[in-house]
């Protein structure tokens, strides 16, 4: 136990026994089984636990945070039976300093990877490939076309051992999809880590294979040209290509459809707007001979008026039941149309 200012309280700290611990809720008590005192303007660094650690050196590597070298670090194992406190490690190798770390809240029982410096004895050159994207499969039942893409990715781990010892190296890689080569001995949340062995001055690749899925839905209501693009692969039936190709080009007569009756609503909407100013003069008009020949041409227009009116109106009623029509056979074809359930 030593002061701020360094000065040795207890020289025989080796012999000092642990202090008992006792849980407290979520927590533990640590009493210790001597007195401290301590004078003003001073601290004292207490030892609660004499216990040996289950420690295994070894070299971590993570690409998304480290470059040519792992980091120096050890693999600690909690087997005091208690607790261990978030605190500052310190690492001795030989008897000589050899760095130092920050260790979380360690649970017991529990283990957790440390690191405390740079192994440059080790060189690590990370590449990637990848293959083209394919369907995996393809689903459509319900309206509804479901396709699963598959992404074949490789990464591979150039390792060098330029060191004159044997090193173990742990590889963190980023779980993206599910492994089809190499399995890892342990597996967190955002990692899968990979052990590697390696003799003085080895140079050797680590491979490590995994297949990306996404998923991609479309309504078929909703299906445009464009994407039916997405269908044109060779896992894909003919059949179902041909019946897809059905379904668009009925939503495009549908539109098309659409459009006319749209533009027939806004032609009839300018023609009753006339007629509107057709009225208006009607009602500004006297009863001499010049008003009359006016009257005469007004109601004229209006007439005309009324005939382009009712052929437009006929003309639309007829498009909507043409449109209700080719709704009823996209409706049943879309709900016929079922593949790979």
């Amino acid at each position: 136990i030593t002061t701020r200012s360094g000065t040795n309280l207890y020289p025989g700290l080796a012999a000092f026994p642990s202090a008992d611990g006792v849980p407290v809720g979520d927590f533990f008590e640590y009493r210790f089984p001597f007195a401290v005192r301590i004078a003003s303007r001073q601290s004292a660094l207490l030892p609660f636990l004499r216990k040996s650690l289950n420690v295994e050196r070894m070299s971590i590597f993570n690409a998304r945070s480290d470059r040519a070298n792992p980091r120096l670090g050890a693999r600690i194992d909690n087997n005091t039976g208690v607790p261990l406190e978030a605190g500052p490690l310190t690492f001795f190798q030989e008897s000589r300093y050899a760095g130092e770390a920050v260790l979380d809240y360690l649970p017991r029982g529990e283990k957790r990877l440390v690191s405390y410096g740079v192994d440059y004895d080790i060189q690590i050159a990370t590449k990637q490939k990848s293959k083209p994207e394919t369907t995996a499969r393809l689903t459509v039942a319900k309206g509804v076309a479901v396709f699963l893409k598959e992404l074949a990715i490789t990464t591979t781990y150039e390792i060098r051992n330029k060191g004159v010892e044997n090193k173990t190296l742990v590889i963190e890689h980023p779980r993206q999809g599910a492994l089809k080569s190499v399995q890892p001995f342990e597996t967190t949340d955002g990692f899968h880590r990979f052990r590697v062995t390696l003799n003085p001055g080895q140079s050797t690749p680590f491979e490590v294979s995994e297949v990306l899925s996404r998923t991609t839905q479309f309504r078929l209501d909703e299906l445009t040209r464009e994407e039916l693009v997405m269908f044109s692969s060779q896992e894909v039936p003919q059949t179902i290509r041909q019946k897809l190709g059905e379904i668009v080009d009925f939503q495009e007569q549908i539109e098309t459809m659409q459009k006319e009756v749209e533009t027939t609503e806004k032609g009839i909407k300018t023609l009753f707007e006339d007629q509107e100013r057709l009225r208006e003069n009607l009602k500004a008009l006297r009863d001499n001979t010049e008003d009359q020949q006016l009257r005469i041409r007004y109601l004229d227009q209006l007439k005309k008026q009324e005939d382009r009116i009712d052929v437009a109106r006929s003309g639309m009623e007829n498009t909507n039941k043409e449109i209700a029509s080719v709704r009823a056979k996209l409706g049943g074809l879309i709900s016929n149309l079922s593949f790979g359930n």
